[in-house]
């Protein structure tokens, strides 16, 4: 159990590298920032209604 539990941890890791990486190649990185707030604001919204 112990090494799946680790091999999740890297999963969400290199998920999050991801996304940031997506991030900086199309925003500058003062639009980061506000974007991930937006987003993440946004779908949890849109989820709920």
């Amino acid at each position: 159990m112990e090494v799946l539990r680790r091999a999740e941890k890297v999963t969400y890791l290199l998920a999050d590298l991801g996304a940031s990486l997506n991030l900086g190649m199309s925003c500058s990185e003062d639009d980061i920032t506000g974007g991930s707030r937006k987003s993440s604001a946004i779908y949890p919204a849109g989820k709920d209604v």
